[in-house]
């Protein structure tokens, strides 16, 4: 998979229980981390920090646009 093929650190965030679930059986399966619910202040500031967001149309993705 692409997650354990890169030598990066991947970190999960999700909105809702069934997307954390989703991510903590990624996690299980590659060396992804999932991170707890963040603030939103936290969120802005994770993405800041992120040299790459892979995600679909959703508020992480669209803060890292703006950023």
């Amino acid at each position: 998979n692409v997650i354990n093929s890169i030598n990066a650190n991947f970190l999960i965030l999700w909105g809702n229980e069934e997307e954390k679930k989703e991510a903590e059986y990624i996690a299980f399966y590659t060396n992804a981390t999932v991170l707890p619910k963040l603030s939103f202040n936290d969120l802005k500031y994770a993405v800041k920090k992120a040299d790459l967001i892979i995600g679909n149309d959703t508020g992480p993705v669209h803060i890292g646009w703006a950023i």
